[in-house]
């Protein structure tokens, strides 16, 4: 399995995260977004037995629970531009 790519760059405009065409989480922050996108997609985690449970973890609670997103396909977006994509299992 190819681990996903972190997100890292420069912007000057709202960053948001969206499911079926929702704004789920939003900020002009340049930073926060992309830290959430991160641990979403899992690249934050050690890439280790221990690391891959944290990240189930994160995800069923945080991701699931928490922040209002459901399984299935997300997007990161600079601005309008769609720019990374990723499916929560």
């Amino acid at each position: 399995m190819n681990k996903p790519k972190r997100q890292s760059f420069e912007s000057n405009n709202e960053l948001s995260i969206r499911q079926n065409n929702q704004k789920i989480l939003a900020s002009n922050d340049g930073s926060s977004i992309l830290v959430i996108w991160n641990n979403i997609i899992g690249v934050n985690y050690q890439d280790n037995e221990q690391g891959r449970a944290n990240h189930e973890i994160y995800t069923e609670y945080v991701v699931l629970e928490t922040m209002g997103f459901i399984k299935g396909e997300i997007t990161l977006y600079d601005g309008e531009k769609a720019v990374d994509t990723y499916t929560i299992k």
